[in-house]
Formats: structure tokens, sequence, C-alpha cells
């Protein structure tokens, strides 16, 4: 199996893999809570105003003549009012939800129709299995009157297996409703089924000749573009013969736009006669982007390019789902999944027919975590980004973040480009060569951190030469005695063995045709004994750690990597470990058993393994998978994957061969994430704890967040966690950092984005 700790793509699938399950973040809600109350979240650099809402917000409409926003709470199953009169970018004084409505299982988009004050609710079902729109009463249940918030809506029985997207037409009375089996799209009669006339909602809907989940319309051409995310299509009818009115057009076939990946929720620019689709592209890229099409020629009526291959725009995460357009400043904002960002694109540059705007777009507002939709009040400038993991609504001024003006959008890190699904880092400072892996693409990228570095940003700006590996290469480490490097392969079950004399930043000649030796299932990380030549790797699914003798096992002596290798047995799932020289400690971190190993390493090494037994075994918060020491200070740091929160323990008195300091209790811990409450979902710790042995600076990404949390190694230690004050990176991550790397000599800190394919880069000394 693949790591846990992989971006949720909630928006790159259908129904329920849109949509995260309420269960999955609540075993880790007592953890998470004793956590707060240690000491309060830090604050993140790039805040916003935020609304609470429901449980897992996503759909979002706005009504600004009565200044209001509707949020769809899916896993509540209501939608949350709150007023914008009193919540935007400008005025925060009230940012809270003012009434409740009580719609049905699951509602998911959301549609306000002005000319009837109706809102329309997808309600996908308990299961995922109902066909049924919900028909809410804004009149009555707005930000100035909430008399009627507490009626039950009217509904509409739509057929097909399950609603999912919607667009209207008012102009038409029209509402179309697409269907997350990519069936046929619906047509819903808005003059007859509406809030205060529902004497239509009991009639069968027409349905269309196009199939897919979501659509958009472009009201100068009529044209109405559905995307199928299944065939990879999308799919083109006429609006104007196909709608509630007149349907003598609903049954000729679509023309077809193919997209090649998923495409996701499309929007339309009226300027330009752009259609921007955002691409989900998975694991097939590292970058999202997102499709123009041109809307001239591929429409309702004239559908002559529809055969073109359109213009394409990289953006964020490889999870984008979502477009907006503000046509005031001509500005195209897309959301990303994976990223919890938004890009920023100038739709007078970049669009259809005009390319020279689409170079280097990148994500320009920070979002929630799991970010699902985006709704825009064009009275206050305020984007309005709902967060499914904190059940939120982010508040972002997008007055200040357009494609004319750039001042209030988020700084983010410089990054340099590597693989799919980048991940895990091993530094060898003696050849100036960064090992990366990407994990998506069984490759590893070799950096040269002598040219890229936090002094030499623009020497980033390149390909980086790559060679494969395994399957699903995961960690790596360095042993600089015998200029080896070796890597665990997840799914092969096996450590790669490279030369790092020929495979290296200036010679790549031996990075072909390498060797490798077998350890336990699902390998992940790795430590090195360099004066015993010892291996250590932790096996997820055996519990247990390898010990590889590096001898005849290494970049120039393979002779004996074909042997079996002694297994020490250690917690349930192990995930993480470390050596210190200096007491000759190996750590092991369980998350499963929330704890961790204490095992001897002057008794388990490649000479003897007589002690391969832990000595101790140390609680700690909730899914433990990274671990770090600072060693000038013998304190040992670990990250908490599912509480946010770094666990203190004291390495003089709980080693190897001194267990006496060693807790029976969990020991103290830190918060290092900004949300706690939400911790075993998605907003969950990196998979690493990087240190600045020079300066003692400790780094944890926080992958949710996208963001870095430090801490002072010299104040923050056992018996002084008092003293752990956590300041966060002033300039955000990519997207899903996961793993941190310190490159001392050049004062550099690299944090993989696992969702974007990229490094971020800043100096340690940050």
């Amino acid at each position: 199996m693949k790591t846990n700790l992989q971006p949720k793509k909630i928006a790159s699938r259908p129904a329920q893999s849109r949509v995260r399950i309420a269960a999955a973040g609540m075993l880790f809600l007592a953890a998470a809570a004793l956590a707060a109350n240690l000491i309060m979240p830090p604050k993140l650099p790039w805040a916003v105003p935020t609304v609470t809402v429901g449980n897992n917000p996503v759909g979002i409409a706005v009504d600004p003549a009565r200044h209001t926003i509707y949020v769809a709470n899916a896993l509540d199953d209501t939608v949350s009012v709150i007023d914008s009169n009193k919540c935007n970018s400008k005025n925060s004084s009230l940012c809270t939800t003012i009434a409740t409505i009580s719609v049905g299982p699951l509602p998911f988009y959301l549609a306000f129709d002005p000319t009837t004050d109706t809102i329309y609710a997808t309600l996908l079902g308990p299961d995922f299995d109902n066909n049924t729109v919900a028909v809410i009463n804004g009149a009555t249940c707005n930000a100035t009157n909430t008399s009627g918030c507490g009626q039950t809506p009217a509904t509409v029985t739509v057929p097909g297996a399950v609603v999912f997207g919607l667009a209207l037409d008012t102009a038409m009375h029209t509402l179309y409703v697409g269907d997350e089996n990519m069936g046929p799209v619906s047509i819903i009669d808005t003059a007859t089924c509406n809030a205060t006339n529902t004497s239509g909602c009991g009639q069968t809907p027409v349905q269309t000749s196009a199939g897919g989940d979501t659509i958009t319309i472009d009201y100068i051409n009529h044209g109405v573009y559905v995307s199928d995310f299944g065939d990879s299509l999308i799919q083109v009818f006429n609006g104007a013969t196909c709608n509630a009115g007149n349907t003598s057009g609903c049954g000729q076939p679509p023309a077809t736009v193919v997209a090649n990946f998923n495409p996701m929720q499309a929007a339309v620019d009226e300027a330009t006669h752009t259609v921007y689709v955002p691409v989900g592209t998975g694991e097939e890229n590292t970058l999202g982007f997102v499709l123009m099409i041109d809307g001239s020629t591929c429409n309702g009526t004239i559908n002559t390019g529809c055969g073109n291959t359109p213009n394409r725009a990289n953006v964020g995460s490889g999870d984008t789902d979502w477009v907006l357009i503000d046509p005031a400043t001509e500005t195209v904002y897309v959301q990303n999944l994976g990223s919890s960002s938004v890009s920023v694109i100038n739709g007078a540059t970049c669009n259809a027919t005009q390319t020279n705007g689409c170079a280097n777009i990148a994500p320009a507002l920070a979002v929630g975590v799991d970010s699902a939709f985006m709704s825009f009040d064009p009275s206050t400038r305020s984007l309005y980004s709902s967060s499914q993991d904190t059940n939120t609504v982010w508040v972002l001024d997008a007055s200040k973040c357009n494609a004319r003006h750039t001042q209030g959008c988020t700084n983010f890190e410089p990054t340099t480009t590597v693989g799919a699904g980048a991940w895990a880092f091993a530094n060898n400072p003696y050849t100036h060569t960064l090992y990366e892996t990407n994990q998506f693409e069984n490759t590893v990228s070799i950096i040269d951190s002598a040219v890229c570095n936090s002094r030499h940003l623009s020497g980033c700006n390149q390909t980086w030469p790559k060679f494969d590996v395994g399957n699903f290469p995961s960690f790596l480490a360095v042993n600089r005695v015998t200029n080896t490097i070796y890597l665990g392969n997840n799914e092969d079950n096996t450590l790669t063995v490279i030369n790092g004399a020929t495979c290296n930043s200036s010679n790549t000649s031996g990075c072909t045709s390498l060797a490798t030796t077998a350890v336990g299932t699902h390998p992940l990380q790795v430590a090195v004994d360099e004066a015993t030549n010892t291996i250590y790797v932790v096996n997820q699914d055996d519990n247990t750690m390898s010990v590889v003798d590096g001898t005849h096992c290494n970049g120039t002596d393979t002779s004996s990597c074909g042997q079996s290798w002694p297994m020490a047995p250690v917690g349930d799932s192990p995930q993480a470990l470390t050596f210190n020289p200096n007491n000759r400690t190996i750590y092991v971190t369980n998350r499963n058993d929330n704890t961790v190993s204490v095992i001897n390493g002057n008794t388990c090494n490649r000479i003897t393994t007589s002690g391969c037994v832990p000595v101790a075994t140390v609680p700690v918060g909730a899914g433990p998978r990274a671990v770090g020491i600072v060693l000038d200070r013998n304190t040992v740091f670990v990250g908490n994957r599912s509480d946010l929160t770094v666990s203190v323990i004291d390495g003089a008195t709980c080693n190897g061969t001194n267990t006496s300091g060693c807790p029976q209790a969990p020991p103290p811990a830190v918060l290092v994430g900004a949300f706690p409450d939400t911790g075993g979902n998605n907003n969950v710790l990196g998979r690493s704890i990087a240190v600045d042995q020079h300066k003692h600076i400790v780094f944890i990404p926080v992958a949710g967040d996208s963001d870095v949390a430090m801490l002072d190694g010299n104040a923050c230690r056992a018996g002084h966690v008092n003293d752990c004050h956590v300041k966060i990176v002033k300039q955000r991550m990519g997207g899903f950092p996961v793993i941190a790397e310190v490159d001392n000599a050049t004062d550099t800190v690299y944090v993989a984005n696992h969702a974007d394919g990229t490094v971020s880069v800043f100096r340690s000394s940050h």
C-alpha cells in the first residue's frame, strides 16, 4: 500500500471522493483538543477573516442585492446564512452564521436565482444515491429577514443517478442539473418551480443528449458546456434550443472538446469568449492547468473550433477544481484543491486566443484546508472560499489581489520544479547534491545545491536530471563515508543502492542499472550509522526495522546485497526513525501505537544484533510519523501527525543505555498547527522534522496548512516546553509540503511540495 499521507482528491472524482467522510477526523478530536489546551495555535502570516459554518462546507451562493451568503454544509444537511454587509474583505465585524436552513441529505452545489429569490441546492443523499434538488425561499431567509429560515424547502426530483452541478440561465427560466455518474443533463423550469411557485416542481424534468456532472453557460453565444469527467470531454449544446421553454434541440448530439484529463467546473469570460476549464490531472502530472476553449468557434451554434486543441495555462496543484471570473478586473481565479490556494490569471493576456500572459502563473492567494468552492460578491469585492477541513469560509480581498493589483496576494516561497508526487530528500554536501524522490513517476531528481539555494535562486529555474528507481520511492539516506545513497521503494519492498560518486549533480553516468537489496514489507524511512556502516530501515507492514550491513552492499561493492537482513521488532506501523551518533540510539515512531521505540545501536548494528529489541517504549501524541534530534541539546522531537503537535523528549535520560527518563505517560507537546480541531483529516503534520544543527532551529512542515513551523531548539527542550514558541515561516509553501531538508553549507531549507511536484527554497535563518 502507499503511505497514508496523501492529499485528498475531493474534487478529482465524482461524488464520494469529492466530499470527505466525517468519521475520518473523529478519532483524533480528543487528542487534538488536549493539544489545543497546551498552547494557543500559531498565527498564520497569511491569515484572513473566516466564518465558522457547518460540517464540511462546500457550495456557496451569493445574493448581492440582499448582502447574503449561503453555504452548503454537506455533512450537516444544512445551509448556513451569512450577512456579507458585515462579513467581507473590508468589514469582518460579524463574520458568523446568522441562520441555518435544514435542507436534506448532503447538500452540495448551490445556485441563486435573483428573479425569484430562490436558492437551489443539489442533495446528493447519505449514500450518494439521491436525485433531488431543494428549492429554498431566499426572500424570507436572508441577511435582513430570517423569518423563513426554519421552513422545510420544497424539492424537485430529477431523473438519473445522482444530482450534482447546477447552472442557471435566468433569461430562459432554466436550471440545468448535472449527473455525478455522467448521465444526461436535466432541465428544470424555474418559472414554475421556485420558492413561491412550486406548481411545476412535481413534473419530470426534460433531459438533454449531453451528459456530465458540472455545467457552465455562455449567455452571449448560448453555449452550454458540460464537463464529462468520466470520459475526459467537454460536451457543448445550444441553450437557445434546449431550455425550459424550448426543448426542440435537446435531442441533438452535442459537440465535444477533448480534455485528455478530468475536466471540472468551468467558467466563461464573455469579454474574450473564452471558456476556462480546470483540469484535475491527479497523478498524471504535477501542476494542474486550465484549458481555454475558444467560445467564438465552439458554442451552441458554431462548433467548427470544437475539434481544435485548446490553449492551456499551468496553475497550482494537480487538483484544480473551480474557476471564477471577475469581469471588472479581467481576472480569472482558479482554485487549487491540493495546494489550498488560488491562482490568479490575467484574462486579457491569457485566454483562448492570447497566451503571452500564461507563462509562470503561480498561486496567489492562500485559502483553507481542502478548499472546495468559491463565490464572489462584486459589491464588496470579496471572494468567499469554503474550507472543508476547518469548517469555515475564508473571506478574501479581490480588490487587492487580481490581474491588475497584486499587493494583497499571498507571498509564496520560491520553488524549483522536480517531478510528480515530490516526496523526500537526501543531501550530500560533499558533492553538492540533493536527491529527491518523485513517488508518482518512480524517479529521483538530482538538484545541484551549489547553484540552487537560498542565495542563488536564479539557478533553481531549470530542469533537473532524473533517473528511474523502484515502485513508489519513499525515503533516502546518505552514507557519506562510502558515498552511497540508500532509497526505500515502498511497493517493491527493496532498497535501491546508488553510487554517489557516479550519480550526483556533476556526474550522472552511474544513475542506471542500480543494485537493490530486499528489506521488509513497505519500507519507509532510512537512517545510517556511518561509524559501523549500518543502514536501518523501518518496514511499515512488518512492524520491524531491517538492519542492513553496508560493508558489501554499497555504491561500489554490491556483492552482499542479495542476502536477507536481520529484523528488529518495533511497534505497530513504524513510520520514521532517526539515529543519534553521540549516544548511538535509534528512535522509531509507531503510528498505530502512538509510541516511540528506543533501541540501543551499540547492540543492534551490522556487527551484532543481540540487542535488536526496544529498551524502552515512549507514549507520544496521535499518529507519530516524524522524528528529529537537536544533537547538541540531546532533544528528541516527535511529530504527531493527527493532533498537530510535537512531543519533546530528553535524549540524555531516554536513550539506548539510559532509560531512566523515558516517560510512562505522553511527554509535554507543542501545538504547531493552526487548526488543531481538524487534525486527522487532511490537515496533518508532514513526514519529517528537519534540524539546522548549527543554529539549532527545528523545521516542521504542516501539510494541510501548506506552511512550515519553526522552533528554537536552544530554548525549546525537555523541561522547558513553556519556552517552545512556535513561529510560522512568513512566506507560504506549495501544495501539501511533506518533507524538509536543511543544507548547512548554503544556509538553505528545501521543502518538498507533494501536490505540486515542486520544492520550496528558503533561508534557514528565515
